[in-house]
């Protein structure tokens, strides 16, 4: 029997792995949700269960709504939906990504809209709408922005897979691309991220944004035979426009900013050897802003932020004053403690323990994209002559891509082992791809190096394992987070 549904797997993947990516995420995605409702209690900390209450108080909500989803509203998540539903109160929120709870604010309204148009048409509440507790007599309510923020992280998640299989095929060509990109985006479902791509974070969004800006860049690189045109250029621009609302959510989408820089550096080195063509000129300023896009995710919040604690008030507060006044890099420092080295004390030990899997694949992942042929592919990457490709693309492409995409993920790894609280690195990771295309590698590799496929078979185990665990934690209100 089981031969038999192995077949059919097979089957699938290879004629439809798209339909089969689909069913291993609804089947993911419903382990997670079953853990997150059979855990225990409320946790040690109430701030959920009191939240929704003083809302149910103040606006009139059903106190009937689904309590399987309260165990998705732990930790960050509280701060998200709270924000969502009534923006930016006390300074230290301005920790969480401004973009996120704009999109969750945008949502909610429209959709409390939308309900309050369709109850007008009704004589009675629906008695399911009630149990639900959608919106109540008042309004839109906490329990809407939980709601979006799911919703939200749910769809995302769900894209973000189907996007990196599409980008995993335009860098690795022909049959070895394919079945990287099934693989990688296996992965992605089952990442150690876990419980963190259902509830309403923001890894899911970035994800889709981070992977979303890849694909129009890989895109706008793709090689000619007519040469640069406008289209590649205006992708470029199109791609730091996507990085920049990445960066609107989570603020490592700044660290895209180093792929343009490097192909910036790249064309001026180019000039004396190839010389000043309108398609150079033009190309460089493409760069220029996209790079600019991308620092305007960042700039965007803090000038909001400035202008409403800063702007000619007396009393203004500290960070207003500093040589760069961001109230991020303020409340990372005075609320959260995030500075170099502060996070390497004794007791934070386990911490480090539980980050070290991830830090040292996403280590090693980068230096295999950074190092030599040899080290990357270990046998000639497939050249795509396949109609959609104007031009074949081969192991040279795919070489300069990883380099690319390498280079933003080894950045993050350092700063999250040196400045970050080490342990969201587990949850950072899942918006990266270079670190799936490894696993995805070594897992595909020919059967003369068969020895190597013990990390990917061991790395996978400890990804469902801790996903597992994690989720019945995080559901309970317990650490890590």
């Amino acid at each position: 029997m089981m031969q038999r549904y192995r077949r059919r797997w097979d089957n699938l993947s290879e004629s439809n792995p798209i339909q089969a990516l689909l069913c291993v995420f609804a089947i993911w995605k419903t382990l997670l949700l079953f853990i997150a409702i059979l855990s225990p209690g409320l946790g040690y900390d109430t701030s959920t269960s009191l939240l929704l209450r003083r809302d149910d108080d103040d606006e009139g909500l059903s106190p009937g709504a689904p309590r399987g989803l309260e165990k998705l509203v732990r930790w960050d998540a509280i701060y998200f939906a709270k924000i969502g539903g009534r923006g930016y109160l006390y300074e230290q929120e301005w920790a969480f990504g401004w973009g996120f709870t704009r999109l969750i604010a945008l949502l909610t309204k429209g959709g409390a809209s939308v309900i309050r148009a369709v109850r007008s048409l009704l004589a009675n509440e629906s008695p399911v709408v009630a149990r639900i507790g959608i919106v109540g007599k008042g309004g839109a309510g906490l329990t809407t922005e939980i709601n979006t923020g799911i919703a939200i992280a749910h769809v995302a998640h769900l894209f973000s897979v189907i996007v990196l299989y599409r980008l995993t095929q335009l860098v690795f060509a022909g049959e070895r691309g394919r079945r990287l990109a099934f693989i990688a985006s296996i992965l992605h479902i089952i990442t150690p991220a876990g419980i963190f791509l259902s509830a309403p974070y923001a890894e899911s969004l970035f994800a889709l944004l981070n992977f979303g800006g890849h694909l129009i860049y890989t895109t706008g690189s793709t090689p000619s035979r007519s040469g640069r045109s406008w289209g590649n250029d205006l992708q470029l621009v199109l791609s730091g426009a996507v990085f920049g609302l990445a960066t609107t959510v989570r603020s490592n989408g700044l660290l895209n900013g180093i792929i343009y820089l490097s192909d910036f550096a790249s064309e001026l080195c180019s000039l004396p050897r190839d010389g000043v063509g309108v398609a150079n000129a033009r190309k460089v300023v493409a760069l220029g802003i996209a790079g600019i896009l991308v620092g305007l995710g960042t700039a965007i919040p803090q000038w909001i932020a400035y202008l409403e604690y800063c702007g000619g008030k007396e009393n203004s507060r500290p960070w207003c004053k500093q040589t760069i006044p961001s109230v991020y890099m303020w409340v990372q420092d005075h609320y959260w403690n995030v500075g170099f080295m502060r996070y390497w004390t004794l007791s934070n030990l386990p911490l480090f323990a539980l980050a070290g899997p991830m830090l040292s694949i996403l280590g090693l992942s980068a230096t295999w994209a950074l190092g030599g042929p040899k080290n990357r592919l270990n046998a000639r990457t497939e050249q795509d002559t396949s109609p959609a490709s104007d031009m074949p693309r081969g192991e040279s492409f795919t070489h300069t891509q990883l380099q690319k995409f390498a280079m933003p993920q080894l950045v993050l790894t350092v700063l999250a082992l040196t400045t970050y609280h080490v342990q969201i690195i587990t949850r950072l990771s899942s918006g990266y791809m270079v670190w799936y295309w490894w696993l995805a590698f070594l897992a595909s590799e020919e059967p003369q190096a068969r020895r190597k496929r013990g990390l990917p078979n061991i790395a996978v185990r400890w990804m469902v394992i801790y996903a597992i665990v994690q989720g019945g934690l995080f559901a309970s209100f317990l650490p890590p987070a």
